[in-house]
This record gives structure tokens, sequence and C-alpha cells, in this order.
């Protein structure tokens, strides 16, 4: 993408890191992720979601049982997360206190 002169967003990184993990190029994946990061780009919600569910899919086929705190980020952060994402995305100017008045 760079050499084409095209700046590479949030967006495009997290396609090709959930594209190298589906592939199985973990490798791959992280040096995005290191690359990512280099350009100043931050992650964002999704980024981390991305990883995060790598990691747990890791650690499962590994045989490696999460722990409460990582068996509860997945269970109980996660979907909180995403609700935000779709409270955000549907007033972005409004935020979530708010929201809750």
């Amino acid at each position: 993408m760079k050499n084409k002169g095209c700046v590479p967003n949030v967006v495009s990184f997290n396609t090709l890191i959930k594209g190298f993990f589906r592939e199985g190029k973990v490798e791959e994946a992280v040096g995005m992720v290191h690359e990512m990061t280099e350009l100043g780009c931050e992650f964002s919600g999704v980024t981390c979601e991305i990883l995060a569910f790598k990691l747990m899919e890791k650690m499962l086929k590994d045989c490696i049982v999460p722990d409460s705190v990582t068996f509860n980020w997945q269970i109980l952060t996660k979907p909180l997360l995403e609700l935000e994402k779709d409270i955000d995305s549907s007033n972005p100017t409004q935020s979530m206190e708010d929201k809750s008045s």
C-alpha cells in the first residue's frame, strides 16, 4: 500500500491483521500490529477485539484454560464494548454519559 502512495488507516490494518490470522500467518499479523504502531496508527476497539479473540482461540487450541480474568473479559467486557460501539455509531456526537441521563 505504501509503495502505491496509500496511507493505511486503522480499518485497513484491522482487515490485514484479521486476514493474516485467518490464514494462520501469525507472524505476519503481529508484523502488521508493529507496523501499525510504528506509523502512529492507534488501535481501535475492533483491533483489540481481533487480538483478544485470536489470543483466546490460541489458548484454547493449546489446551490452556483461561483464568477468570480472561474469561470475564471475553464474556462481560466484550459485549459492553460492542454496545458502546453501537451507541457511538448511532450518534457519534453524543457521549454515553449523555445517553444515560
